[in-house]
């Protein structure tokens, strides 16, 4: 998507001061390392793709920078409203990079699950910079936004857009592929505690899980094509032998979703979350009831679907978060940011 279009939607949602901007959780359909760089990073090569279940941010103006979070995580929730934030984080960047002294009150919702391979921190940062863009009246381009998120986090310039995308690079490079059909997406998220994990995760990275990212091309020119059935499929993630043999629970989970007849178990990030794209509502739903049952004093299960553009996230008006704050909801087909929009006036 360019940055005419990006702009053009943004504009185009006529709010007022004191937005809520969607920040989407996303899944790796594919996720290969294709080895260490000389700068210490990891070159990867993944297809990310977004999905409808989301944190909010609500921006409103203020003398200087302020930020709170809330949630369902209780102490979890608590670690993250410090210093460190990427909300803050990206909010000061663009401070700096702007060259502007103006503030923000910063207020994150809390619903994607922390640490757990979906992206949340990497796309609150850039719904803060469209948010604080939009805000200040910066007029800044998406290429100009992408620069600066690139600073913040590999997975933050794609959040810019979402949708679905070739990443690669440390995550840096975002190349945007055909919008998917909306698909429903199962989402197991182990109850782990691992804020180190990624890092972690790396470091248990052994080079013969190395691999030339060809596989992740080939998905990627077959989803430019139109030629691939999503649902039930399984692609090749680095981390999975990892994950597999030093988190007991991920296995168990996953066993769980085979009993329940989910196909194509994949793990999203460094883990621990698993996901399934299911083909119908149905099949769906009666897994996520069975699954919540089975597994509910060791994972929430999250039902959601696949969402694409647009890039501007700007939705509802202040205090209208567009859900209740439950962990299991399920987001119908088509909910996304224009839809919501559309709906509430």
């Amino acid at each position: 998507m360019g940055k005419a279009d990006a702009r053009a939607r943004a504009e185009g949602a006529g709010l007022g001061l004191g937005r809520e901007y969607r920040a989407y959780a996303k899944i790796n359909l594919a996720l290969e390392v294709l080895g260490r760089r000389a700068d210490g990073y990891h070159e990867v090569r993944s297809v990310l793709q977004a999905v409808a279940w989301h944190d909010s941010l609500f921006a409103e103006p203020a003398p200087e920078l302020s930020f709170s979070v809330e949630g369902e995580e209780g102490a979890v929730l608590t670690e993250l409203a410090t210093a460190d934030n990427l909300v803050l984080k990206a909010a000061r960047a663009l401070q700096s990079q702007a060259r502007i002294a103006r503030g923000a009150s910063l207020r994150l919702h809390k619903r994607i699950p922390v640490a757990a391979g979906l992206g949340g921190g990497s796309s609150d940062a850039a719904a803060t910079l469209w948010a604080l863009n939009d805000l200040w009246g910066l007029r800044w381009t998406l290429e100009k936004l992408a620069a600066l998120a690139a600073t913040l986090g590999a997975d933050v310039p794609f959040f810019l857009t979402s949708g679905a995308a070739l990443v690669s690079g440390r995550g840096e490079k975002v190349e945007p592929l055909p919008t998917l059909a909306a698909l429903p997406v199962l989402l197991v998220v182990p109850r782990i505690n691992l804020p180190s994990k990624t890092r972690w995760a790396y470091s248990l990275l052994a080079p013969h899980l190395w691999s030339s990212g060809a596989m992740t091309l080939d998905l990627a020119a077959q989803l430019r094509a139109h030629q691939v059935d999503l649902a039930g499929r399984h692609w090749r993630n680095a981390f999975e032998p990892v994950i597999a043999s030093h988190l007991a629970s991920v296995q168990r989970c996953r066993q769980a979703m085979w009993r329940a007849g989910v196909k194509g178990v994949n793990l999203s990030g460094a883990g621990p979350t698993l996901f399934a794209l299911l083909a119908n509502e149905a099949e769906a739903a009666a897994s996520a009831s069975h699954l919540q049952k089975e597994l509910h004093e060791e994972a929430n299960v999250l039902l959601t679907s696949t969402v694409g553009p647009p890039a501007s996230p700007i939705v509802e008006p202040p205090g209208s978060l567009g859900q209740p704050a439950r962990w299991h909801h399920y987001a119908q087909p088509g909910d996304t940011p224009r839809a919501r929009a559309t709906e509430c006036g």
